[in-house]
This record gives structure tokens, sequence and C-alpha cells, in this order.
């Protein structure tokens, strides 16, 4: 292909991608550039997997003994679709012998509403109260015109002051969960007939938790009582 066709692209590339666990399957016998030079892959299906690190080149990684390693640029003006679309880019410019078709695409999965308990914390506002000692003092008043003295004592006395607190407690929830499975289908083609000599497909798959509704934070126990640490 000699033109760089860029079919779609719904959402463009703005994180890293995760690792995609997948199989490359060669057609027939092909060359690739490695890192230390042209590695040469029989036909067969390999364990593969495919990262993307930047916006500028992602790598096809055959484990095993070998080890190989294949790196493919991406050109400027470019972006990988990261859900849905479409990209097909020359093998001038992956600095690859081959030109690829790449097709990413996403279904999502949700429950049935479902019904749990979660933990949740307040801040409250509550008296904090403590120990103190006292010392022994002199207290003098007047009586009759005369000054009377008297010693009082040293004694323990209860001590309380306002403190916000966090408090935990739990609160009932209804959410969905969410699966979402992206698949990755990428073709090399030879660049003079556009002929398939390999595919890479492999998926990723997340789950997350949709909340519903939320009830109000209940407190494990009254917070109303004076607290003594």
């Amino acid at each position: 292909m000699k033109s760089v066709i860029l079919i779609a692209t719904l959402l463009a590339f703005t994180g890293c991608y995760k690792k995609v666990a997948g199989t490359f399957e060669t057609r027939e016998e092909i060359k690739l550039n490695g890192k230390r030079g042209t590695v040469t892959l029989p036909a067969a299906r390999y364990n593969a997997n495919l990262k993307v690190k930047t916006k500028r080149k992602f790598q096809l990684v055959i484990p095993g003994n070998a080890g190989h390693k294949f790196t493919f640029r991406i050109p400027r003006g470019v972006s990988m679709p990261r859900n849905y679309g479409q990209v097909r880019l020359r093998a001038s410019e992956v600095g690859q012998p081959y030109d690829l078709s790449a097709n990413i695409d996403t279904t999502q999965n949700r429950s049935e509403v479902r019904h749990d308990t979660e933990s949740c914390s307040r801040q409250v506002r509550r008296e904090v109260c403590r120990y103190e000692r006292r010392p022994e003092r002199e207290v003098c008043r007047q009586r009759n015109g005369r000054r009377v003295c008297r010693r009082v004592p040293g004694r323990r006395v209860r001590v309380c002051e306002p403190e916000w607190d966090t408090v935990w407690g739990t609160r009932d929830i209804s959410f969905r969960e969410v699966g979402k499975t992206t698949s990755y289908k990428v073709k090399f083609m030879a660049p003079n007939d556009g002929r398939v000599v390999a595919r890479f497909r492999g998926n990723r798959y997340s789950s997350d938790r949709e909340i519903i509704s939320r009830s109000r934070c209940y407190l494990d126990r009254r917070y109303d009582r004076p607290y003594w640490p």
C-alpha cells in the first residue's frame, strides 16, 4: 500500500495501554527487524504480547527462550484507537518490512442490579473527656470583715472538650458489574500486493462497579456520649 489510509480513529490515544496477551500466527516464513538485526520467524503460531508504551511506538513481544521484541513506529499525525477504530500504516512508516492494518473493538456486559454493603465514614463532633490532676491550692474569702483562708487538697477532675473525629460505619449500595473486553486484531501485509502474511489476535478484559445508589452512612455505635480515650 503506497499511501497512509486512516480509516477511523474514534478515540485518540490518551494514556498507556496495558499489555495485551494473544497469539501471533505467521502463514509463511517472515522477517522482522529486531533489536540486534533481522529475525526470521518460520510459519507457526506463537504466544505473543502487544505493548503500547508511548504515542509514537508499540512492540510485538514473543516470549520464550529466544525472547524477541519487534518495535513498530507510529507516525506523527496518526492516533492509535483506544477502544474502537481501525488504522492502516505503510511499512516505511512503521520501520518494518510489512504494512499493518490494526482493528480495535470493545464490547461491554452489564450484570443485573446487585445489593451489598460497604464501609463509609463521617466527621462527628463530640465531647472528648479526660481526667486532670489539680494541685493543692489555698482559697481565701472575706468573712465578717476578715480574710479567711483554707487549704484545698489536690484532686482529679474531669475535663471535656469538643473535637472532630472520623467515625466508621456501613451503608447499603446498589450496583452493576460492568465487564469490558477489548479485542485487538493486527494484520501484517506484503507491501507489494497486500497479501496477509501474519496476524496478531489478542484481548484485554477489565471490570468495574457501576454504582446506582447509596444509602446514608450508619455508624457502628452511638457517638453522642462523651468519649474517653
